[in-house]
């Protein structure tokens, strides 16, 4: 992540092997112990659970998640599609 979403003094050490326009970047290890618990607090990742009988039924779940704001491949969504379609 770049670093500068960071407080400086959250930061202990940057990665020097990223050129970007955009600064330093920082991993998640080369953040101090009050950044990890900073960063837990405010970067959530969404989850889903589900409980499907079947690989059509998670296939068709992975469709309808993945096929909105995510970055698919046509193959990716068309393999989904197609298993989807075996329920």
């Amino acid at each position: 992540m770049p670093a500068s979403w960071f407080s400086p003094d959250l930061v202990e050490r940057t990665v020097d092997t990223v050129d970007t326009d955009d600064g330093p970047y920082v991993t998640y290890q080369g953040l101090n112990d009050l950044g990890l618990r900073d960063t837990a607090a405010r970067f959530t990742l969404p989850g889903a659970e589900a409980a499907v009988n079947t690989v059509a039924e998670e296939a068709m779940i992975y469709g309808l998640v993945n096929g909105a704001g995510v970055a698919q491949t046509d193959q990716d969504l068309a393999r989904a599609a197609r298993v989807a379609g075996e329920a």
